[in-house]
């Protein structure tokens, strides 16, 4: 079993159906224990130090939640950050979303093909992260200190992040030109996620997990700030419509981003969201996030302001609403907080894990198509394990065989399917 952290675990049951009853298809049961309810722990306290608290409350994405949550409180404050500033900050959340995917390539992947772990490629990535990290952190977003930035070494890390990665994914900047190209790489390379897609298509699991859930749209802070204020439930089962009218299910993350890009245009029209777009559009997300980090840089460098963050403003007659989004590897984050006198009255939060895992979403959706009872049941699991992987899930996580005519299980969290 997974071990539980202070942001609570996720666990997937699946329910085998019997191949001679009416209903032979698979029954998910999703439980989680997620808390996204951050009021609870927030209220009360001024303004930096919630700021200061809310990156150490999570053991992933902790810059962007730093980002999307300065920015609420920017918002709520009528201070918002210089372009120079923002612009960094898109810098910092694209190297952290680098480092993630780098993870899941390096070793999440391996493990899921009974490959060697490679440390090694983590480390390369992260030592060129963290180069950025230092650049912006010294020259941009530390409020006592906007010293001017060094175009050439800013420039220069991204250099080097782009050849590491051209080191660790041989071939891959040019196979995501074409679906021609892609699939003479995906034939003949050998990093572990070339081995992946050709796992997916020989299995036939190219459209494995496919349903009709739509790519999240490109909704504004606005957006989720309207819904998180109005609704408390939000964060944990949200929707783009309403009760009433829920709408279509949305999924996020690299498969939803990518969308306008010709490759994952034409796998989607093949096999929908299933496996092979996934992994396919984060594969592509990995060798273009270079060029990402020098759009940010030029829009840093190009506009320079003097304005510093609106974080250290923490007067006594401090009162407002406000949201703030960042892009994490797994999806659109939204923080949304409120504030009275200088002092936290309630913050809420809606994670790509939500939607994504969301009880009647993606995951479940995707798996709830699958035929059981064929015989080939082993298979089944590790074609789901795949699923919950290109989904990637912000927290511990448990897949779960029940054996045929197992009840279901009544749920405990705040996601039941």
């Amino acid at each position: 079993m997974a071990t539980a952290t202070l942001e609570g675990a996720l666990t997937i049951r699946l329910r085998i159906g019997d191949p001679v009853a009416v209903d032979p298809w698979l029954h998910v049961d999703v439980i989680s224990t997620r808390n996204t309810r951050l009021g609870r722990l927030l209220a009360g306290r001024p303004i930096a130090e919630a700021l200061a608290l809310v990156p150490l409350l999570f053991s992933l994405c902790g810059c962007a939640q730093g980002v999307a949550a300065t920015r609420a409180v920017e918002q709520a404050t009528q201070t918002p950050a210089d372009p120079a500033i923002e612009a960094a900050r898109d810098i910092l959340v694209a190297g952290e979303r680098l480092e993630s995917h780098i993870w899941q390539a390096a070793i999440e992947w391996p493990r899921r093909l009974g490959l060697k772990p490679s440390p090694p490629d983590i480390v390369a990535v992260r030592t060129g992260v963290a180069a950025l990290r230092q650049i912006l952190t010294a020259s941009m977003l530390n409020p006592m200190r906007r010293d001017p930035v060094d175009p050439q070494a800013l420039q220069g890390a991204i250099d080097r992040l782009e050849a590491t990665i051209a080191t660790l994914f041989p071939g891959l900047g040019a196979a995501v030109a074409t679906p021609s190209s892609w699939a003479t790489w995906a034939r003949s390379a050998d990093p572990p996620g070339a081995q992946l897609i050709r796992r997916i298509q020989d299995r036939g699991w190219s459209d494995f997990g496919r349903s009709d859930t739509i790519p999240l749209p490109e909704l504004s802070a606005a957006w989720f700030g309207t819904r998180l204020a109005a609704d408390e439930g939000f964060g944990a089962r949200p929707l783009i419509g309403d009760a009433t009218d829920p709408g279509p299910r949305a999924e996020t993350g690299p498969w939803a981003r990518q969308q306008a890009e010709p490759l994952i245009a034409a796998l989607t029209a093949q096999h929908g969201n299933g496996l092979l777009p996934r992994f396919a559009a984060r594969l592509l997300e990995i060798v273009t996030l270079p060029n990402t980090l020098r759009g940010h840089a030029a829009r840093m460098l190009a506009k320079p302001g003097p304005g510093s963050p609106a974080a250290g403003h923490d007067g006594d007659t401090v009162t407002g609403c406000g949201a703030g989004i960042a892009d994490t590897a797994r999806g659109r984050l939204a923080h949304w907080v409120s504030i009275a006198d200088g002092r936290i009255t309630d913050w809420r939060t809606v994670a790509p894990h939500e939607w994504n895992f969301h009880a009647d979403g993606p995951l479940v959706r995707g798996l709830r198509g699958a035929r059981a009872g064929t015989g080939d049941d082993d298979d089944l699991m590790v074609a789901a394990d795949l699923l919950v992987a290109a989904l990637d899930p912000c927290v511990p996580c448990t897949l779960e065989r029940c054996d045929r005519g197992t009840p279901a299980h009544p749920g405990t969290g705040n996601n039941h399917a």
